[in-house]
């Protein structure tokens, strides 16, 4: 969702805040609140660097939990960049609703990949993720 020149983004792995590409990309951007999604969404540990992936599947799994953050058009474009929008082995950013409490539903930009795009899925279907120790890093691959 645009508001102005910002944009509502919702979270739900590494990029979380206390994650490790948190630092990276929004630490000190606005924080908004906890959320979590709609509509159910596999949320799975998957590929060789077991990342967690948002699979674009509506309906399917389970409802998400993670965290909204309003930020620019530039900061937009830099998570655009680490998430390999526009790259063979990247995501591809689409809009979700999410639900901040009870009485807020907001639209927000998330990165998804379809399951064929998986070369390996490590987990169940997630509602949340925590770290999985096997993550490796941008930095280390």
């Amino acid at each position: 969702m645009t508001l102005g020149d910002t944009f509502y983004v919702f979270v739900y792995g590494t990029l979380k805040r206390g994650f490790p590409n948190y630092d990276e990309s929004l630490l000190g951007k606005s924080f908004v609140g906890d959320c979590k999604t709609i509509e159910r969404y596999p949320l799975v540990v998957a590929n060789k660097y077991y990342s967690p992936v948002l699979i674009d599947e509506k309906g399917e799994g389970q409802l998400v939990q993670g965290e909204l953050f309003k930020v620019s058009q530039e900061v937009l474009s830099i998570l655009d960049k680490m998430e390999g929008v526009d790259q063979d082995w990247g995501y591809r950013r689409i809009q979700i609703d999410v639900a901040l409490n009870a009485d807020k539903v907001v639209s927000a930009h998330t990165y998804v990949k379809k399951r064929h795009e998986l070369t390996a899925i490590h987990s169940t279907s997630l509602s949340t993720y925590e770290i999985d120790e096997r993550y490796v890093h941008p930095s280390e691959r």
